[in-house]
């Protein structure tokens, strides 16, 4: 009875520290993506932004994508990535500003992407 519960105990420890813990889901990035500019005519003193809705983002490292995610209808993001520096990109054919970006070791970052329209 005493090894069982030595070895449920084990395997409970275990668990705590290779779960949850480690899954690199306390990092990360968040915030919005906007059209800039987000309309053909522009008014001195309101913003010429708007969100940008599905917009696809595609994290790369060393030359291929490790993670991607889409911007909801508002054009909010959040994604799950390991502390590093990634370079980012979008499929829309816009330039998306910042390019590279990094990740904190203790939280997620909350980051605001352009996307550059083309509109002038």
């Amino acid at each position: 009875m005493k090894r069982l519960a030595a070895l449920l105990a084990l395997a409970l420890a275990l668990f705590l520290l290779l779960g949850a813990g480690s899954s690199g889901t306390r990092t990360g990035l968040r915030g919005t993506v906007l059209l800039d500019p987000g309309y053909p005519t522009c008014q001195p003193g309101t913003p010429c932004t708007r969100p940008a809705a599905n917009v696809p983002l595609r994290f790369w490292r060393h030359g291929r994508v490790v993670a991607h995610t889409r911007t909801d209808g508002s054009g909010r993001y959040r994604i799950a990535l390991q502390p590093r520096t990634y370079r980012v990109s979008s499929t829309s054919g816009a330039v998306l500003e910042p390019t590279r970006i990094t990740v904190p070791t203790d939280r997620y970052r909350q980051v605001t992407f352009r996307l550059d329209t083309g509109i002038r």
